[in-house]
Order: C-alpha cells, then structure tokens, then sequence
C-alpha cells in the first residue's frame, strides 16, 4: 500500500510551482538532446559548422569566417562562435559541439513554457504541453544536430516571451505597469531577437515571429484583464493601467518608445556583424547576398503543396495534431466540460469562459495556419523548416491531453445517468460531445502503443539478426520496452491521459539510453571512415592538400575528416605542381591519369593508397562514388 501510493504521488507531480516545472523539463531535456549525442554521424550542415569553427580556433578567422580557406558568408557567424567555443574546451568532439545546441534546445523549450504559462494562465497546461514538445522527433532531432537553425528559433522565442512580457504580461506588485518594467522587457526582447538575426538571419523572423504577432493581433489585438485588484489594455499603442493601491485611475504608459528601442536594439546587435562586412569587403558582401537570395528562389525547390504532411514532423503526435486543428469541435468539447461540473485550468470558479478558451486555443491555430501559409509560399523548401509549427502545435496537443484528463478526473468517461445539457434540457450521456474525446483518446493512445510493441520486434530485425547487439542487450531492451508497453496500455484502459504522456516521455529517455547508440548501424553508416587515417600517417604531416582544379571541390564531409583545407591545384601546368610540391593531390583516379606528361615527369610520385570516405555502406543507396580518392605525394 505504500509503493502505491508513493507510486500515485509521482505520478501526479506537482506542475503548480514553476521551479518544480522547469527543473523537471531541464531533466526531461538533458536525455532529449545530450544523452548518446554521438550516436549519429555528422552530416553535411554540420560539417560547415565545425569545420568553420575549427579555422576560427586555429587560423584566428572570427570576424571574416572561412571554410576550407574560403570566405563563408552565407551563414552569421553566432552559432559558430559558440562551436569554437566547443572546440577550444573539447577539440573535435562532437558531443560538445552538439551539446551547444542541445543547450539552445533547453531554452527554447523554457522558454516555451514560460510564454504559455503567462498567455494562459495555467501552469499545468504550459508544463503539458512542454512535455509535448520534447518528446516531438524534429524538435529532438535539431536539439541534437550542430546547425544553425535551432539557435535562431530559441532566440526568438527568448524574444517573444520578453516582448510579451513586457506589453501584456502581469506583475504582483504595486510597480505593475511602470515604464522600468516595460522598457526592460522590451530591451531583453530586442537583445534575443538580435541573437537571433546573428544566428541565422531572419528565417526565424518569418517562420516564427511573424506568424504570431499576427495571430495575436487577430485574436487578441485587445485584451482586458478586469479584476478587482488591477485591470490592463492594450490599444492604440497606449497601455491603460491601474496600479495596485492607487485610487487615482488608470495611468497610460506609450509603448512606441519602447518598441522602437527594442527595434533599435535588435538592429545594433543582428546587424553589426554584416555591418563590419560591408565596410571591409563590401564586394565580397554583395556577391554572397545575391547567392542565397537566389537560392531562395532557385535551391531545393518544391511545390506549394510539398508541406501537407507538416503535422507527421512531431513524431508518435502527428495523428492527435491532426485532430487538434478541427477548432469548433474542441470548443464545443470544452464548452460541455463547464457546464458538467469540470474545468480546464487553475481558476478559482468553475464556470467555463467560452471567450478566454476561443483566444487560447484559436491563437496557436492561427499561428500554425500562418506559418504554414507563410513556409510554402516560399519556392526553396525543407522539412526543417517546419520546426516552428511544432511550438504552436505542441500547446495545442498539451490542450487536448489536458481536456481528456479533465474529462477522466470528473467522470465523464464513465457516465451512464442523464445530465442536464447547456439549455437546461435532459442528455442521455449517449449524445453528450464528451464521450467522442474517449474515442479519439482511445484511437490516437492504442496507436502509439501499437506502435511501440513494435520496437523490440523491429530492434530484434535490423539489430540482434545481423549480429550489432547480444543477446542479453537484446532482452534488456526488450523488456524494458515491455513494461513501459504495459504501463500505456494501462494508462489507455484506466483511462489516465497525463500517466500516459508522463510514460511516453520514459519511452523516449529509455530509448535515448538503450537504442539510439546504434541507429547508426540501422541505417547503415560504416564503422569507420577511412580519410581521417590521413592525419596518422607519417608522410602526411604537414603537408599541403590539394585536388584536381578540373574536378568539383571535394565534399565539406571530406574537409571535416581530414582536418585541413584543400586547395585546387592544375595537374595541367607543370610549374604550378612544381611549386606545389612537397604536397598531396587527391584524385578520383591516378594521379598520373588525371596530371599532364610534363607535370608527372616535373615531380617525384608516391602513391599513398585509396580512401574511400563514404559514411554509407555500399548496398546503401546514398553511397556516391566521389567519396573516393587515391592519394599521391609528391616531392
């Protein structure tokens, strides 16, 4: 009797207390995004990134950032920074250079919960819909990855707390409303969103930002908070307030002097590095700016269509966001909870406030809606880019786990008698909306469950049959996966939707420790790549590095293995790979078919070997024979 109830007490944590809260999604966090981050090989975005860092380490380039010796300006340099910083605590380890993003992962999905927290009102629902977030694929995946693009959304996300903040948000003491209080939240504001531009331009402004300043101007472009100790609006650029203790009326405090501070201070930060560009290689500048313009309009580019299966990027939620986007049936689900004796959130009364839920629940949507509208306008698309849907989109699956657990706490689920409906008629509990919430709880939890009594079936195949794990590993995770199977399974038949979320996030730290060490061998990476043998070969120290200038620049995965710039070099001109020498070329075929007769007899040649830097095995379909180079040294 006592594991059991210790059991219930863990299960229902307290998710009233934002330290509790934020401590709990910090450790949720750290599996999420740092445990076994070397699991999975570095791929092309991120190779840019650490070789970057690595000439910023070793050629002092942090202001005129290079790769492979070449001006790289097509990406700010703040995410780099940060890796050379990695790099200079932990030279090449790729667990500390993902362990910086894993960190901007961590704040943005605090961030998160922050915003939701002072938008709704609720700490429960915010705390919720956090746990949502982290256990979404993309989200997990670009915490773990080395790029650019989850630094860029977790500053913004820094920015519209603060920017929220500082325009609505509510202060519990008699300072509330005080310019201090709106200044300092909009500088804080301006300071993220700068960071933000620093990180990667303004893709985050218009996958992110700009889709919820919209959706709130549509839904909330007046809001009220009426009280008896305090009330607030926002209008006209001018916020009415009514400090507490003060009898003197409202006061009005004009927010465009802080807007445009915040403005100001996003463009000294965001733009002071293209700034210094523009003044020292103003040519340079302009050349990389029409390139990615043009890429824009011309690289990866896909139909406006390409998007429709956007709400699949959360992983095991796509079904459920899929259902979360029918609005009028979830407003009419809550408005039938209020009038059953239920709530949704923390407040002190039960009755339902049909227009507060319409403002919580329509603004995501919209926000969803607009970011999708807004991402497949654009011709260049990537399913990257649709990791700002899954923000929105991760309240509103947190809502509806929320809706469920209220509808289980009160009963409903399991209600025979009749009831009084909204107009004062008699339901049959047959005919009340309710009781279609279980059946979408029903379908959407025993697909997840399905889904993972698949797991050890599929490990079993791809991983125990070929040889990669024991038998012993195998039955660990086997029955790990099982007893968590069970613990869901039970959760759907108790019907106990928080239990189940709370699983669901053990699934996901269970295989973040037990699988994820060898998805490498699932999806068939090799076991080692033979161009980072370079670096141990005697004759090969300090020598220069160069290819065939008649052939494409080798691969940045092939510059991030050896750890040097290669440079191009004419096999044609005799006297150019006179100069060269002592050097090495590294060539898809020999090097005495590829040189010209007088370069050949102009040189000594040492044929070092073959080196095949594929990170796909070759049954693979993404192995590409221009990972292969004979290496010669010349003398």
């Amino acid at each position: 009797m006592i594991f059991k109830s210790n059991i219930n007490n863990f299960l229902k944590p307290q998710v009233h207390y934002d330290k509790f809260n934020i401590f709990v999604l910090a450790v949720v966090a750290f599996f999420a995004f740092f445990v076994n981050s070397n699991a999975i090989q570095p791929d092309i975005m991120e190779c840019r990134n650490i070789v970057t860092a690595r000439e910023m380490v070793h050629d002092g380039h942090w202001i005129r950032t290079t790769l492979n010796g070449e001006p790289r300006f097509e990406k700010p340099p703040l995410p780099t920074w940060l890796a050379a910083v990695a790099e200079v605590v932990a030279p090449d380890s790729i667990p500390a250079q993902r362990a910086m993003s894993g960190l901007a992962a961590t704040m943005m999905v605090l961030f998160f919960y922050l915003l939701w927290r002072d938008y709704t009102h609720d700490r429960k629902l915010a705390f919720v819909s956090s746990l949502v977030l982290l256990t979404c694929y993309s989200v997990i995946l670009m915490g773990r990855t080395a790029t650019w693009d989850i630094y860029c959304h977790a500053f913004v996300m820094g920015g519209i707390y603060f920017m929220y903040r500082g325009l609505f948000g509510q202060q519990n003491s008699q300072s509330y409303g005080t310019y201090k209080l709106l200044y300092r939240n909009l500088l804080l504001a301006g300071l993220f969103f700068g960071l933000s531009f620093l990180s990667k331009g303004p893709t985050s402004y218009y996958g992110l930002l700009l889709p919820f300043v919209l959706a709130l101007l549509i839904v909330n472009c007046k809001i009220k908070h009426n009280s008896s100790a305090n009330a607030q609006s926002v209008s006209g650029g001018v916020i009415d307030v009514e400090p507490i203790g003060e009898s003197a009326g409202k006061k009005k405090l004009c927010i465009w002097p802080a807007i445009l501070l915040m403005v100001l201070v996003c463009v000294i930060i965001g733009g002071s590095w293209y700034f210094y560009l523009y003044l020292s290689d103003k040519q340079e500048l302009l050349n990389v700016a029409g390139k990615e313009t043009g890429a824009w309009t011309g690289y990866h580019t896909r139909p406006w269509w390409y998007y429709y299966k956007f709400t699949f990027e959360t992983g095991i939620w796509g079904v459920l966001l899929i259902c979360s986007l029918f609005f009028t049936y979830w407003k009419h689900r809550a408005k039938d909870i209020s009038f059953s004796g239920g709530q949704l959130d923390n407040a002190d009364s039960n009755k339902f406030d049909y227009k507060a839920f319409s403002k919580r629940y329509l603004m995501p949507l919209l926000w969803i809606v607009i970011s999708l509208v807004l991402l497949s306008a654009m011709p260049e698309k990537k399913k990257r880019y649709l990791l700002p849907l899954l923000i929105p989109a991760s309240y509103l699956i947190g809502y509806i786990f929320t809706y469920w657990q209220t509808c289980a706490n009160n009963g409903l689920w399991k209600a025979r008698e009749n009831v009084v409906g909204r107009s004062g008629e008699v339901l049959s509990s047959s005919k009340l909306s309710w009781r279609n919430g279980k059946l979408l709880f029903n379908i959407n939890t025993w697909i997840i469950a399905g889904a993972v009594a698949l797991v050890p079936i599929a490990c079993y195949i791809l991983l125990y049959s070929k040889g990669t794990i024991s038998g012993g590993l195998m039955a660990k995770i086997a029955i790990g996966i099982y007893i968590i199977f069970a613990f869901l399974v039970r959760c759907i038949r108790r019907q106990q939707p928080l239990r189940f979320l709370y699983f669901a996030v053990v699934l996901m730290a269970f295989a973040e420790i037990a699988v994820l060490p060898y998805i490498g061998h699932i999806v068939g990476y090799q076991t080692n790549v033979t161009m980072t043998s370079l670096r141990t070969i005697p004759e090969m120290r300090n020598v220069p590095l160069y290819y065939s200038a008649d052939t494409l620049a080798p691969r940045v995965e092939v510059i991030y293995d050896i750890h040097r710039p290669v440079r191009p070099l004419n096999l044609q001109d005799s006297s150019a790979v006179r100069a060269a020498a002592p050097c090495a070329v590294l060539t898809h075929k020999d090097f005495c078919k590829e040189a010209s007769v007088a370069a050949i007899h102009a040189v000594d040649t040492s044929r070092i070997g073959i080196f095949d830097n594929n990170r796909w095995l070759k049954t693979n379909r993404n192995y590409r024979p221009e990972f292969v180079y004979v290496v010669t040294l010349l003398k």
